[in-house]
């Protein structure tokens, strides 16, 4: 029982060698998160008179990567002096706080100078770090183009990275332009993809955990991805819905003069997504419609109503009356305009009119 009991002690303080190398504790961290050594508590140092306190952070192989510089000794220096004038040792607490960057094993080097009221120690103790990467808490499917005005928002928020004041992100076009930026890890798109400045741009976002990139553990897979994602924007189709028929169709279609319903042409910008319809209103200028018979219309107007352009026109009743009853005249249309994408649109169409 007691060997027992001693195993035990000795799993649970986690001490152990390696090569000549007495491991004091295993410290399970995240990147980029600070951590403290050794862990949740201080290492403690009773009745000195003086205590020096440094540390090194080494790799897996033991190589020096650089000094720990971020130490905290209670009480400090100056008070210890003070505490120990009246020659009574103090009690000492060191503690060291630390960031690693990429995952992987490390070591910290503890060195430890002490003097008490009957002699001097020098001891160096090695904690073992394994750092690995965060994990997201949801998963992230941006895709790799958007619509204008489609609706897309995510959050990269790490499990691990705890801090929220620490995220921040940035958008910036392929030349590198700031386009956006912001703090905290949720990323609303919108406002991007209604810009119609931001069509036909590849763009890219850049999350950021106390204002660097980095590296984490995809929820769905467990695949390491980066913190970085690319998309563009594009611009919607031009939709048509009309009783005429386009020139280019050779179906020949028939209208009644008298039809005024059939008297126009609607176009709305639309586009097909997962989640449905992604539909906006062209803004026309330069608008224009001509008739083959010259004369065959007397007034034309666009006009906006819900997410269509309504383009109507009248016929000429000067044309009609020159027309037999029961008769037919081929109508043809030509509706030029621009748009707000900066598009040039014609189009021709045809009827046969019946009076």
């Amino acid at each position: 029982m007691k060997k027992l009991l001693l195993v035990l002690v000795i799993w649970s303080a986690a001490v152990f060698a390696q090569n000549g190398i007495i491991v004091k504790d295993t410290l399970n961290v995240v990147v980029l998160q600070n951590f403290n050594v050794p862990g949740d508590r201080f290492i403690l140092l009773t009745n000195v008179f003086k205590a020096d306190f440094s540390a090194e952070l080494l790799n897996s192989k033991f190589e020096k990567i650089r000094d720990s510089k971020n130490v905290t000794q209670i009480p400090s220096q100056k008070e210890l002096l003070r505490q120990t004038g009246g020659g009574r040792g103090a009690t000492v607490q060191f503690a060291l706080t630390e960031t690693i960057d990429e995952p992987g094993v490390y070591y910290e080097k503890v060195n430890i100078h002490s003097q008490s009221e009957v002699s001097q120690k020098n001891t160096t103790v090695y904690y073992k770090i394994v750092a690995r990467l965060p994990s997201i808490s949801s998963e992230i499917n941006l895709k790799p183009s958007y619509y204008f005005n489609e609706k897309e928002s995510f959050s990269f928020y790490g499990r691990e990275f705890t801090d929220f004041d620490g995220y921040s992100y940035v958008i910036e076009d392929a030349q590198g332009n700031t386009i956006e930026k912001g703090n905290g890890a949720f990323v609303n798109l919108n406002g991007i993809l209604k810009n119609i400045k931001n069509v036909g741009k590849s763009l890219k976002i850049t999350g950021m955990y106390h204002g660097r990139k980095f590296n984490y553990l995809d929820p769905a897979t467990g695949n390491t991805r980066e913190s970085a994602w690319q998309f563009s924007i594009k611009k919607l189709n031009l939709e048509e819905f009309s009783d005429f028929q386009k020139s280019d169709t050779y179906k020949e279609v028939f209208i009644s003069a008298y039809d005024k319903n059939a008297m126009k042409i609607l176009y709305t910008y639309m586009g097909n997504t997962e989640s449905g319809f992604v539909v906006v209103t062209p803004e026309v200028s330069n608008f224009q419609v001509k008739s083959e018979p010259v004369g065959f219309i007397k007034s034309y107007a666009a006009k906006k109503s819900g997410n269509f352009l309504y383009v109507t026109f009248e016929l000429n009743d000067e044309f009609l009356s020159t027309m037999e009853k029961c008769s037919e005249e081929n109508l043809k249309l030509t509706v030029r305009f621009s748009t707000q994408f900066g598009e040039n649109i014609e189009r021709t169409y045809d009827a046969t009119i019946l009076k």
